[in-house]
């Protein structure tokens, strides 16, 4: 088949075919720069993804579950209201105080907490610091049927008898219902228990660690049990009130459980006797 097309000479076909190898190169070369600065850009994005992962790791797990001392509700109070009065055991006020009040009690128990945050702390200023009145608390805990399997309550009784030999359970007690949470949680671990004790000035929480697995703690606790049972109690708070040195017999609140009156009106009442 004829053509018009004029012939190549030599050196022009060289030349065409040099070209075609330039062409092919810088594109062969592009291609390259582009997958290089794929690369490299991928290279980028992975360390950049290390380094937040990193700044996540050490932010997240450089932190504790452990509870901050300083973030616990009512440790000023609480010292204010208890420093200078002498305690031994769970026992609060002077041997020769002409009455005596006796609060049965479950740490967990949320009624418990109305009495202790909102008329203990008035009762002990007015009564107990004055030596009108004596103030022990006996501790139950029975509220471990509300969470199976975690003797929750039974922990931060045990806690507390522990910091009573440090003459501080009242300070300690105190200070739990001032933080308490829900009754059907389990948080008396030994971090939080340990949080509580650094927040009493001059306790010893790991001494009160130690002291809270003395096997005595059961039956101080079997007798708090039968005596409140005895006394017809079934439910907490109860208390026991009268003459120092006597038997005591049972008190009704004449009011709400947080209205300081509903006991001092009983205690004026006896005082004036």
């Amino acid at each position: 088949m004829s053509t018009n097309e004029p012939r190549q000479t030599k050196s022009e076909k060289q030349a065409a075919a040099r070209a075609a190898r330039q062409q092919a190169t810088q594109a062969g070369q592009s291609s390259a720069d582009r997958n290089k600065r794929l690369w490299q850009l991928g290279g980028i994005l992975v360390v950049a993804a290390a380094i937040i992962v990193a700044v996540v790791l050490v932010a997240g797990g450089g932190s504790s579950s452990k509870t901050d001392s300083s973030k616990l509700n009512g440790a000023a109070e609480v010292q204010t209201n208890l420093v200078g009065i002498p305690q031994a055991g769970l026992v609060i006020g002077k041997a020769t105080a002409p009455l005596t009040l006796v609060e049965f009690a479950d740490l967990k128990c949320p009624v418990c907490r109305e009495f202790d945050v909102s008329s203990l702390p008035t009762i002990i200023t007015n009564y107990v610091r004055t030596g009108k009145l004596k103030f022990e608390i006996r501790l139950l805990h029975f509220l471990d049927q509300t969470t199976p399997g975690t003797p929750d309550s039974e922990n931060a009784a045990r806690f507390a008898q522990a910091a009573g030999l440090q003459h501080k359970g009242i300070n300690f007690i105190e200070l739990w219902y001032y933080n308490q949470q829900d009754e059907a949680t389990a948080y008396a671990t030994p971090d939080y228990l340990t949080a509580l004790g650094n927040a009493i000035p001059g306790f010893d929480s790991a001494k009160a660690t130690k002291a809270a697995k003395l096997p005595i703690w059961p039956k101080v606790f079997d007798k708090n049990d039968l005596e409140f049972r005895t006394s017809g109690f079934s439910g907490t708070p109860s208390f026991l009130f009268g003459e120092t040195g006597k038997k005591l017999g049972t008190l009704t609140p004449a009011g709400p459980l947080n209205q300081p009156g509903s006991f001092t009106t009983l205690f004026d009442e006896a005082l004036a006797k």
